[in-house]
């Protein structure tokens, strides 16, 4: 249970990915079907930039093409149940049990937050997988019915240990910290690479107009296009801002460096062994800070004071992230293993 109807590509790749991964254990998985009101609208506000809209028809139209594009790709990527709007009507759906998560199902200022996604109310079992909370701070009050629900989980994980401390603080409860899908999962029968080779791959939230200079710099010194994905750029060689999710997931293959400051653009650098620029955003600074963590590596968020060529100096090995990841990968996917299990008896 979780935002797998979200118009982004990183909800799209985490979801598909842990759904994958439950039918490759040998259990039937559905997506459970409960929508936030207005759903159409937020993912339409979120893909398109209202205050321009009248000012370039043409990115709008291209905008709500991708959002056409996502809601395609829902119908195709994913099984999923009727829709449900209570915990009687998930129940009443005959799960065996609900997994919470994966992504910022637990972010209680989040958009798409609704106490469902904690477990409040549903009767059937629940087991939590890499859910985060986000930017929530790890002090925050969670209700009393949350609090509740969580004890109930049979088996809590959780993706970062700020969502880890946020559960013990308000519970005493320790979670175990898991991977995101996205990185246990292997997306090759799926990805679609671009019609591109040697370039410097952009994927961002923002439009990043204040590093440009130095993205350009570095791209025309090594005489390497610069391609972004999932938004329009101005100054990029080409935009595919209506790219599919299938072309998002092989777009990374083919590029000689990534720059973003997206979570999950960060998450398949490190899964296609890329060198990487990461990019700091306020509302993804601790799911990112973690992710580094977890995979062993100690990039500083580069800020453009100077070149990308001087940023690319810190010490960084393939070897040793590998390494650390195929532990952590054992670890998550027998945690997954076992909580599938642990309810079945």
């Amino acid at each position: 249970m979780t935002w797998f109807y979200g118009d982004n590509y990183g909800a799209r790749a985490h979801s598909y990915a842990l759904q994958q991964t439950v039918k490759v254990l040998g259990h039937e998985c559905v997506m459970i079907s409960i929508f936030p009101p207005h759903l159409f609208k937020m993912n339409l506000k979120m893909n398109l930039n209202y205050k321009n809209r009248k000012q370039h028809p043409v990115l709008a139209m291209r905008c709500l093409i991708r959002n056409y594009n996502f809601y395609k790709a829902r119908k195709q990527m994913y099984s999923s149940s009727k829709i449900v709007k209570n915990a009687e009507e998930i129940d009443a759906l005959g799960c065996d049990l609900i997994i919470l998560g994966s992504d910022e199902v637990f972010k209680v200022e989040h958009p798409y937050f609704n106490k469902l996604f904690y477990g409040v109310g549903i009767k059937t079992p629940t087991i939590s997988y890499a859910p985060s909370a986000g930017q929530t701070s790890v002090n925050y009050d969670l209700s009393s019915d949350i609090k509740e629900a969580i004890m109930k989980i049979k088996s809590l994980s959780v993706r970062d240990h700020h969502t880890y401390e946020l559960i013990r603080n308000n519970t005493g409860r320790e979670a175990e910290i898991v991977l995101d899908p996205t990185l246990i999962y292997d997306f090759s029968n799926i990805s679609i690479s671009l019609p591109e080779n040697k370039y410097v791959l952009v994927y961002s939230f923002d439009t990043l107009d204040e590093y440009k200079d130095r993205i350009k710099e570095y791209s025309e010194k090594r005489n390497l296009k610069i391609i972004c994905i999932g938004r329009y750029c101005s100054w990029a060689d080409k935009s595919y801002d209506s790219i599919d999710v299938r072309r998002w997931l092989g777009a990374y293959k083919n590029a000689e460096l990534v720059i973003s400051d997206s979570f999950h653009g960060t998450v398949f650098s490190i899964k296609n062994t890329k060198r990487f620029v990461i990019l700091g955003r306020e509302d993804k600074l601790n799911k990112i800070n973690d992710l580094m963590r977890d995979c062993g590596v100690s990039l500083q968020f580069y800020d453009g004071s100077h070149s990308i060529e001087e940023y690319l100096k810190q010490p960084f090995s393939y070897e040793e992230i590998e390494n650390t990841l195929n532990l952590k990968k054992k670890v998550s996917m027998q945690f997954l293993k076992n909580a599938l299990n642990e309810v079945q008896r």
